[in-house]
């Protein structure tokens, strides 16, 4: 189901900003931040399918969770702030 997953993934990603907003309150770890990312990871590849069961395609998104990835170590690689 399409709006579902789009839904979820949405909610994975606002996930991902507040456990950040949280770490730079010294308020969360970046275990907690790594596991609001892994949420995001399982719920992309979730909208993916779900995408692809439409054939609506998904090539242009595949290098997103990688970014954020890098992005995210980038982020907790540097003090809270």
């Amino acid at each position: 189901d399409v709006p579902t997953a789009v839904h979820n993934l949405i909610r994975a990603m606002k996930r991902i900003q507040e456990s950040l907003r949280l770490w730079s309150y010294h308020q969360a770890t970046p275990e907690q931040v790594s596991d609001c990312y892994m949420q995001f990871g399982v719920e992309f590849n979730v909208i993916v399918r779900a995408f692809e069961g439409y054939d609506i395609p998904t090539s242009d998104m595949h290098a997103m969770p990688a970014r954020l990835r890098t992005t995210l170590e980038d982020c907790l690689g540097e003090d809270p702030s």
